[in-house]
């Protein structure tokens, strides 16, 4: 995983256009997309291993890079803050939390969700102690890929 990690370098052919070809910019859209969730799922399978393992700098380290490439993703925050806590550094977990807190109400307009709410609370109140409620949750960004683009597929679009 470690090395499919470092050959991402960003979108599938990012800039590149062909004129008057949709049915291709659309193609590579949902290429893009999947390229992106993948990528995000294995930073977070590898954050999630490197924390059960107790190897916390390298569960920072991919935790931090999805936080780069999706920052209002409040899993990869969660993942984040813990594994500073568990560190030991639970002033950077808090500022986690409160960087987290900003770019959600930036970006989303929303506030963090009471899961992410209650980790930081049992930080700030020095109660963490690497519990299971909100250990190792599921993406919530993960959803199924199509089979097939729908591409050309107006009258199921509609349908759908």
């Amino acid at each position: 995983y470690q090395q499919a990690v470092a050959l991402y370098h960003g979108p599938l052919l990012a800039g590149f256009m062909v004129k008057e070809s949709e049915p291709f910019q659309e193609w590579l859209r949902t290429r893009q997309l999947f390229f992106h969730k993948q990528v995000l799922q294995v930073l977070h399978d590898l954050s999630d291993s490197y924390e059960k393992n107790r190897e916390y700098e390298l569960a920072q380290q991919y935790a931090q890079q999805q936080i780069t490439l999706e920052p209002w993703s409040e899993i990869a925050h969660q993942q984040l803050m813990r594994v500073l806590a568990k560190s030991g550094q639970r002033a950077a977990a808090l500022a986690q939390y409160e960087a987290c807190r900003q770019i959600l109400e930036q970006e989303l307009g929303v506030k963090p969700d009471a899961k992410t709410t209650r980790l930081h609370k049992q930080i700030r109140e020095g109660l963490f102690q690497g519990g299971t409620d909100i250990m190792h949750s599921a993406p919530r960004h993960t959803l199924p890929m199509p089979l097939t683009p729908f591409i050309g597929r107006e009258v199921e679009l509609a349908q759908l």
